[in-house]
């Protein structure tokens, strides 16, 4: 089980950044965890709504709607926007609710769904009582060509490493 190896207990706080596999990631963790513990599943950016099965509960800030259960998966963020998004919390948001769950998953920047991504100089944002970042990497990702169908702000990726055309590698 991943979360044993990644050694996840009461009051961690996992902020998980990077591309292709962050929500998939993190909707896997809060279903195996959340028998046993309490679940904050949340962004400090903006994330697709989830599947409805994939939470039990849902607190949206502007909408006053506070409600926590004692177990279960508990959506947080502060509305839905007209992409179907959830809109994170900025860190002293999440403070009020870290406390209140056992354990908080946190997706900490954006990719559009993407293989792969640059960073901006102002990402992630990885809230600073995090205990866990783990950062995802596509692995179908390897081999790939660089160019903009795969890779989330390709022009801050080429500032990184490649050029377009070029194959992505391990280096």
């Amino acid at each position: 089980m991943l979360e044993k190896l990644l050694e996840i207990k009461k009051n961690d706080v996992i902020t998980v950044v990077g591309a292709g596999g962050k929500t998939s990631l993190i909707t896997y963790l809060s279903k195996q965890l959340s028998s046993e513990y309490s679940i904050l599943l949340t962004t400090t950016t903006k994330i697709y709504i989830p599947k409805s099965s994939d939470y039990n509960n849902i607190i949206l800030t502007d909408k006053s709607n506070t409600f926590i259960l004692d177990k279960g998966i508990t959506l947080c963020g502060k509305y839905i926007n007209e992409e179907n998004k959830v809109v994170g919390l900025n860190y002293e948001e999440l403070d009020e609710f870290i406390n209140k769950f056992d354990i908080s998953l946190i997706e900490g920047d954006g990719s559009k769904r993407k293989k792969l991504k640059g960073w901006r100089y102002d990402e992630p944002l990885v809230h600073p009582k995090t205990t866990k970042n783990i950062g995802v990497l596509d692995i179908t990702a390897y081999d790939m060509y660089i160019n903009d169908k795969y890779i989330h702000r390709l022009d801050e990726f080429l500032k990184i490493c490649g050029k377009v055309g070029n194959r992505i590698t391990l280096e």
